[in-house]
């Protein structure tokens, strides 16, 4: 037991004179060799003494008093990941209610299938915040079918 103490206690020994000899080793090499062979590969670049100006684009008057239109961007809401179609549609018909003909009602949202046994609902004329809105009006209906920490998300 005694034996294996002190090889234990040498070997230790060994290893912090070897990792002390190696780090000093390659600060050497970092100091004296990596700099120039570094710069024997690096051309001599000419330093860039001024920048180039920067002349603003002129615009016309007509330009800054026209109002620029930019492109709406549909409300779109999206609820998932239902782990069956006819789950997705249930919960979908509860959201939208009874408002309208059945065929507004399909029309209001759709089913997209992502995986196998995965899909979400699609709410094309809603906004993030009218589906949020809509899941805490119908939070009582929706209890069993979705968790309560289930988040809408922007599509």
């Amino acid at each position: 037991m005694r034996t294996l103490a002190i090889a234990l206690w040498l070997l230790a020994v060994c290893a912090g004179v070897f990792i002390v000899k190696q780090n000093e080793l390659n600060s050497v090499v970092r100091s004296d060799f990596a700099a120039p062979a570094l710069m024997a590969i690096a051309p001599d670049l000419p330093e860039l003494t001024t920048l180039p100006a920067v002349v603003p684009e002129i615009v016309p008057v007509e330009m800054h008093e026209s109002e620029i239109k930019l492109p709406e961007k549909k409300a779109c809401a999206r609820l998932g990941v239902f782990p069956s179609r006819d789950w997705a549609e249930r919960v979908a018909e509860i959201l939208v209610g009874d408002s309208g003909s059945a065929q507004s009602l399909v029309s209001a949202w759709q089913i997209d299938k992502v995986a196998t046994n995965k899909y979400f609902i699609r709410f094309k004329s809603w906004s993030l915040d009218e589906l949020a809105e809509r899941m805490t009006q119908e939070r009582g209906n929706l209890k069993k079918l979705i968790s309560i920490t289930a988040i809408p998300e922007q599509c």
